[in-house]
């Protein structure tokens, strides 16, 4: 059986359709098509060699097989919230039509003879063998991933007195497929996104180093090999969703859920979540969302932009209520993202009582400081400590 160490060099251009899992998703998966560009002398053209030894005399020819075709893998995506910079983490061949060129080898062994060889009707697929294939940062180990040849013929036989040494070789790769793979590293680069009718679009290059080196016969006295290298360049563009900064529920407007959502993934790094785009999510995308997108503050239950008597009469209604609500939320009080309702949102309502974010209506004054007084009495005596459901960081005012 022959069998090629390499992977099929090749220069690729496909569009890529996104398959989203969720507009809250941290990662997406892109089923992309991915079509071969005409061979030329850099790219999707494979060079090979064939060395053969007869009679204590070594000999090669070189010859060079052009890939055309298609092949279809998974892309899957990460994209920042707030500057839609995507990271590819996941890579997977799943399946395509590659085809090759016919090969052709001649060794002359001058008066005892030749050695001949051919390669016709060679095509096959694209495989991952454990998907999905990992990427880390912008590179991959090309060793997860294969072409498999299962078409063609591949047929080797000698003249002369060679012919007598050299017994005739027939591999039908439907039978015996050759699994052409590399032992390098691969590199996945994406470019900057470029926002088209809602849309990121980034440019997706895939290049993957090839490695050939196959024996193809050795009984003793004669011996082939298969040798080549080269290198796979993809290119394409994958098209991912932009959601409005803020909105990390997917309804398509930005609201108290969306802090909830986002207390939800504090602390982590999922960049599905990362409101200030410096690739962490924490405190201070809380602060990003509450301050900068919605214009508000710590306080603001109703977010109507201002912390009001309203804002604390919700505050005591939470805090008292028998039996608790199970999840309260912003709009609930729960300024700090914690379990329940109690004294660190107090704080938070009543170091901001009074700000506005504009003209304050009459029906938002401050109350009379008796009032003030004994709402924050109440406040006090009534509302429970609670465990953290999340990092301890105090937010910012």
């Amino acid at each position: 059986m022959v069998r090629i160490s390499g992977a099929i060099d090749t220069v690729i251009r496909g569009s890529l359709v996104v398959l989203l899992l969720g507009p809250a998703a941290a990662a997406d998966r892109a089923e992309v098509t991915l079509n071969f560009d005409p061979p030329g002398p850099a790219a999707n053209r494979l060079t090979i060699t064939l060395t053969a030894t007869a009679s204590g005399i070594t000999k090669s020819d070189t010859d060079t097989t052009d890939i055309s075709g298609w092949l279809g893998t998974i892309l899957t995506a990460t994209a920042n919230h707030a500057t839609h910079e995507a990271r590819v983490t996941g890579l997977e061949f799943i399946g395509g039509d590659v085809s090759a060129s016919d090969l052709s080898f001649t060794l002359n062994y001058f008066l005892i003879g030749s050695i001949r060889a051919s390669g016709t009707g060679l095509g096959g697929t694209a495989t991952t063998f454990s998907p999905p294939g990992s990427v880390t940062g912008q590179t991959f180990p090309t060793q997860e991933h294969a072409i498999l040849l299962n078409r063609g013929v591949f047929h080797a036989y000698g003249t002369g007195v060679v012919g007598g040494l050299f017994d005739p070789v027939t591999v039908h790769l439907a039978d015996e497929p050759i699994t052409a793979t590399s032992l390098g590293t691969g590199k996945l680069l994406l470019g900057p996104p470029a926002d088209q009718a809602g849309r990121a679009v980034y440019d997706v290059t895939l290049e993957m180093p090839l490695d050939v080196d196959e024996t193809v016969v050795d009984d003793g006295g004669t011996s082939a090999r298969v040798t080549g290298d080269g290198l796979v360049r993809a290119r394409g563009q994958m098209s991912l969703p932009v959601a409005m900064l803020g909105d990390l529920d997917g309804s398509g407007a930005v609201n108290a859920a969306d802090i909830d959502v986002l207390y939800g993934h504090l602390p982590s790094t999922d960049p599905a979540y990362d409101v200030n785009g410096d690739w962490a999510v924490d405190q201070q995308d809380a602060d990003t969302l509450v301050h900068d997108v919605l214009g508000s503050e710590y306080g603001d239950a109703d977010l109507d932009g201002d912390v009001d008597v309203w804002d604390y009469l919700t505050l005591k209604v939470a805090a008292t209520r028998e039996p608790p609500l199970p999840a309260p939320g912003w709009a609930d009080a729960n300024f700090d993202g914690l379990d329940g309702v109690g004294y660190a949102d107090y704080v938070l309502a009543r170091d901001h009582f009074g700000w506005s974010a504009g003209p304050r209506a009459p029906s938002a004054a401050i109350p009379e400081p008796a009032t003030l007084t004994i709402l924050s009495l109440a406040a006090l005596g009534l509302l429970r400590a609670r465990r953290r459901s999340h990092s301890p960081t105090t937010p910012l005012t």
